[in-house]
C-alpha cells in the first residue's frame, strides 16, 4: 500500500466497496492497451450466437498472468488491492498457510450488440469471493459501476429495474481507478454513451480464498479439493 492509493470504502448495501487509484496508469496504460488486442476470445462465438454481447473478452486461461512487464506491475498492485481487502476490510480467516487466489482473469471492451441492449443486465459472478475491477480506457461517457440490492437473484428484481424502489447505487470511477467488492453483489455497467462504449476497456479478475490445507498430507481432508480455472460464461439474457 506505499504507492497504491485507497480513494475511498464505500458501504454498498452493507457491503465494503474499495475504491483504489493505480499509481502506475499512466506508464502503463498503451501498453496494457496493446495487450488486450493479443489473443482475443469470442465468448461465446458471435457467428453462433448473433445475440453475443460478449465478444470484446479477452480470456487466455488468465489474462492478469501474462508474463509483459506491464501485466507483472498490475499483478503488484492487483496484490496490494486485494491483500488490503482480504486482511484489512474482510479480515479473512485464512487456513493456516495459505490466502487468496484468482480463479478466472480477463479484459473486456464492450461491442455495438452490447451497447444496443440499452440496459443494465445485473449479475454476480458465481464460485467467485471477491472481484476486482481496473478501469484502464475510461473515455467521456462511460457508464460507472452500478450495484442492485437484491438479496434473492432468483426473485422478479434479479432482471428488471424498478424506478419506484431506490435500490441500486453507482459508484463513478475515473480512468486509472480499481473498484474491488464481494462477488455476489449484483452489478452492471451503467448506461453509457454511444461514442465511448467501444474505447471503454476495464481488466477483470475472481478470485476466492485456497481451499488446500498446506498442513495436512497429500490426499487428506481439504487437500483433495484444488481450485482449477472456472471459465467465463455469457451473462443470462
Amino acid at each position: 500500500m506505499d504507492t497504491l492509493k485507497l480513494l475511498n470504502t464505500v458501504d454498498v448495501f452493507g457491503f465494503p466497496v474499495c475504491v483504489f487509484k493505480n499509481p502506475l496508469h499512466e506508464k502503463y496504460k498503451n501498453a496494457l492497451l496493446e495487450e488486450k488486442e493479443i489473443n482475443k476470445v469470442p465468448c461465446p462465438d458471435p457467428k453462433k450466437d448473433p445475440e453475443c454481447y460478449l465478444t470484446g473478452i479477452h480470456d487466455e486461461v488468465q489474462f492478469i498472468k501474462r508474463p509483459s512487464e506491464s501485466m507483472s506491475s498490475l499483478r503488484s498492485i492487483f496484490t496490494s488491492c486485494l491483500n488490503y481487502y482480504y486482511n484489512d476490510v474482510l479480515q479473512t480467516e485464512f487456513t493456516k498457510g495459505s490466502s487468496w487466489e484468482y480463479l478466472r482473469s480477463w479484459c473486456f471492451t464492450p461491442t455495438e450488440k452490447y451497447h444496443e441492449i440499452k440496459k443494465r443486465n445485473f449479475h454476480d459472478h458465481w464460485m467467485s469471493c471477491v472481484t476486482i475491477v481496473y478501469y484502464l480506457n475510461y473515455p467521456s461517457g462511460s457508464g460507472g459501476l452500478s450495484f442492485k440490492n437484491s438479496p434473492n437473484k432468483y426473485s422478479s428484481f434479479f432482471f428488471c429495474t424498478h424506478k419506484g424502489l431506490k435500490d441500486t447505487r453507482t459508484i463513478k470511477p475515473n480512468e486509472g481507478n480499481i473498484i474491488v467488492f464481494p462477488s455476489n453483489l449484483l452489478h452492471a455497467v451503467d448506461d453509457f454513451s454511444e461514442n465511448s462504449f467501444s474505447e471503454r476497456s476495464t481488466i477483470v479478475a475472481d478470485t476466492c480464498p485456497s481451499v488446500i490445507d498446506p498442513t495436512l498430507p497429500k490426499g487428506v481432508g481439504m487437500n483433495s479439493v484444488h481450485l482449477s480455472r472456472v471459465p467465463l460464461t455469457a451473462f443470462p439474457k
